[in-house]
Protein backbone atom coordinates (compact mmCIF):
# COMPACT_ATOMS: atom_id res chain seq x y z
CA UNK A 1 0.00 0.00 0.00
CA UNK A 2 1.62 3.38 -1.21
CA UNK A 3 1.46 6.42 0.73
CA UNK A 4 0.33 9.54 -0.27
CA UNK A 5 1.17 12.73 0.97
CA UNK A 6 -1.61 15.30 1.73
CA UNK A 7 -1.10 19.25 1.84
CA UNK A 8 -3.29 21.57 3.85
CA UNK A 9 -2.18 25.26 4.13
CA UNK A 10 -5.55 27.00 5.14
CA UNK A 11 -7.21 29.11 8.23
CA UNK A 12 -10.69 28.77 8.86
CA UNK A 13 -13.43 29.27 11.44
CA UNK A 14 -16.00 26.49 12.63
CA UNK A 15 -18.90 26.62 14.75
CA UNK A 16 -21.89 24.86 15.59
CA UNK A 17 -24.75 26.00 13.02
CA UNK A 18 -27.73 26.07 15.73
CA UNK A 19 -25.87 27.38 18.89
CA UNK A 20 -21.95 28.87 18.52
CA UNK A 21 -21.84 29.42 21.83
CA UNK A 22 -22.08 25.28 22.91
CA UNK A 23 -19.14 24.69 20.78
CA UNK A 24 -17.42 27.05 22.02
CA UNK A 25 -18.45 25.60 25.40
CA UNK A 26 -17.33 21.99 25.16
CA UNK A 27 -14.24 22.30 23.43
CA UNK A 28 -11.34 20.91 25.08
CA UNK A 29 -8.49 20.61 22.11
CA UNK A 30 -8.25 18.79 19.01
CA UNK A 31 -7.11 15.50 20.88
CA UNK A 32 -6.88 12.37 18.74
CA UNK A 33 -9.35 14.19 16.53
CA UNK A 34 -8.94 16.43 13.30
CA UNK A 35 -10.51 17.55 9.97
CA UNK A 36 -13.11 15.01 8.69
CA UNK A 37 -13.04 15.70 4.82
CA UNK A 38 -13.78 14.21 1.57
CA UNK A 39 -12.47 14.05 -1.94
CA UNK A 40 -14.59 13.62 -4.66
CA UNK A 41 -13.96 13.33 -8.89
CA UNK A 42 -14.79 15.82 -11.09
CA UNK A 43 -17.45 14.54 -12.36
CA UNK A 44 -19.04 14.38 -8.38
CA UNK A 45 -20.30 10.87 -8.77
CA UNK A 46 -18.85 9.03 -5.77
CA UNK A 47 -16.87 10.53 -3.03
CA UNK A 48 -14.04 9.02 -0.27
CA UNK A 49 -13.54 10.30 3.14
CA UNK A 50 -10.77 10.82 5.03
CA UNK A 51 -9.98 12.14 9.27
CA UNK A 52 -6.96 14.46 9.12
CA UNK A 53 -5.45 13.96 12.47
CA UNK A 54 -2.40 15.51 14.06
CA UNK A 55 -1.77 11.75 14.61
CA UNK A 56 -0.39 11.55 10.29
CA UNK A 57 1.04 15.11 10.62
CA UNK A 58 4.68 14.68 8.98
CA UNK A 59 5.10 17.88 9.07
CA UNK A 60 3.81 21.58 9.79
CA UNK A 61 0.34 21.72 13.00
CA UNK A 62 -2.94 21.55 12.92
CA UNK A 63 -4.03 23.52 15.54
CA UNK A 64 -7.42 24.97 16.64
CA UNK A 65 -8.22 27.58 19.54
CA UNK A 66 -11.61 29.25 20.19
CA UNK A 67 -12.08 32.35 19.04
CA UNK A 68 -14.68 34.59 20.16
CA UNK A 69 -17.80 32.16 19.77
CA UNK A 70 -15.93 30.49 16.92
CA UNK A 71 -13.07 27.59 16.86
CA UNK A 72 -10.09 28.73 14.58
CA UNK A 73 -8.22 26.24 12.75
CA UNK A 74 -4.89 27.04 11.22
CA UNK A 75 -3.70 23.86 9.39
CA UNK A 76 -0.49 24.27 7.97
CA UNK A 77 0.71 20.60 7.84
CA UNK A 78 1.23 17.69 5.28
CA UNK A 79 0.02 14.88 6.03
CA UNK A 80 0.63 11.22 5.26
CA UNK A 81 -2.56 8.80 4.13
CA UNK A 82 -2.37 4.96 3.26
CA UNK A 83 -5.92 4.62 1.20
CA UNK A 84 -6.60 1.49 -0.46
CA UNK A 85 -4.56 1.28 -3.51
CA UNK A 86 -7.85 1.89 -5.85
CA UNK A 87 -8.11 4.96 -4.48
CA UNK A 88 -5.00 6.56 -5.11
CA UNK A 89 -5.55 7.96 -8.73
CA UNK A 90 -8.38 9.77 -7.30
CA UNK A 91 -6.62 11.41 -4.84
CA UNK A 92 -4.18 12.29 -6.76
CA UNK A 93 -6.23 13.83 -9.38
CA UNK A 94 -5.21 17.63 -9.74
CA UNK A 95 -9.15 17.76 -11.09
CA UNK A 96 -10.45 16.43 -7.70
CA UNK A 97 -12.29 18.46 -5.22
CA UNK A 98 -11.85 18.24 -1.41
CA UNK A 99 -14.09 19.50 0.93
CA UNK A 100 -14.11 19.96 4.62
CA UNK A 101 -17.46 18.19 6.51
CA UNK A 102 -16.16 19.35 10.19
CA UNK A 103 -14.36 19.54 12.90
CA UNK A 104 -14.13 16.47 14.99
CA UNK A 105 -12.75 17.72 18.95
CA UNK A 106 -12.98 16.02 22.50
CA UNK A 107 -15.84 17.61 24.84
CA UNK A 108 -14.85 18.42 28.46
CA UNK A 109 -16.89 15.17 28.96
CA UNK A 110 -14.70 13.28 26.64
CA UNK A 111 -17.14 12.30 24.06
CA UNK A 112 -17.13 13.51 19.99
CA UNK A 113 -18.37 16.88 19.46
CA UNK A 114 -18.43 18.60 15.60
CA UNK A 115 -18.67 21.91 14.18
CA UNK A 116 -18.95 23.25 11.00
CA UNK A 117 -16.77 25.56 8.62
CA UNK A 118 -18.79 29.26 8.56
CA UNK A 119 -15.48 31.55 7.20
CA UNK A 120 -12.68 31.10 5.44
CA UNK A 121 -13.45 28.51 3.10
CA UNK A 122 -14.81 28.74 -0.41
CA UNK A 123 -18.44 27.79 -0.42
CA UNK A 124 -20.05 25.83 -3.55
CA UNK A 125 -22.79 24.03 -4.61
CA UNK A 126 -22.72 20.35 -5.29
CA UNK A 127 -24.91 18.81 -7.82
CA UNK A 128 -25.57 15.01 -8.23
CA UNK A 129 -27.61 12.15 -8.71
CA UNK A 130 -28.58 10.28 -5.40
CA UNK A 131 -28.48 6.57 -5.69
CA UNK A 132 -32.22 6.37 -6.87
CA UNK A 133 -31.53 9.27 -9.55
CA UNK A 134 -32.95 11.95 -8.10
CA UNK A 135 -31.10 15.32 -8.59
CA UNK A 136 -29.22 16.54 -5.60
CA UNK A 137 -27.79 19.76 -3.84
CA UNK A 138 -24.91 19.47 -1.18
CA UNK A 139 -23.20 22.64 -0.17
CA UNK A 140 -19.55 21.87 0.42
CA UNK A 141 -16.87 24.44 2.15
CA UNK A 142 -13.81 24.06 -0.52
CA UNK A 143 -10.61 22.66 1.46
CA UNK A 144 -7.54 23.47 -1.18
CA UNK A 145 -4.91 20.90 -1.12
CA UNK A 146 -1.94 19.81 -3.06
CA UNK A 147 -1.14 15.69 -2.87
CA UNK A 148 1.78 13.77 -4.02
CA UNK A 149 3.47 10.29 -3.59
CA UNK A 150 6.60 12.08 -2.79
CA UNK A 151 6.56 14.44 0.33
CA UNK A 152 9.59 16.88 -0.37
CA UNK A 153 7.63 17.83 -3.57
CA UNK A 154 5.00 19.70 -0.92
CA UNK A 155 7.88 21.84 0.40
Amino acid sequence: MANIFLKVDSKFMVSEVDNPSSVVDEFNGIGGKGLNVTVTPADGQSRVGFDLTNEIVVSGSMIAKVVGKYIEVDCQAVFKLSPRPQFNELILDPQSKWSLDYLQFLESDGSIGGAYPVSGLEITIREFKNRFGVDCQERTSVLPVVTSLNQNDLS
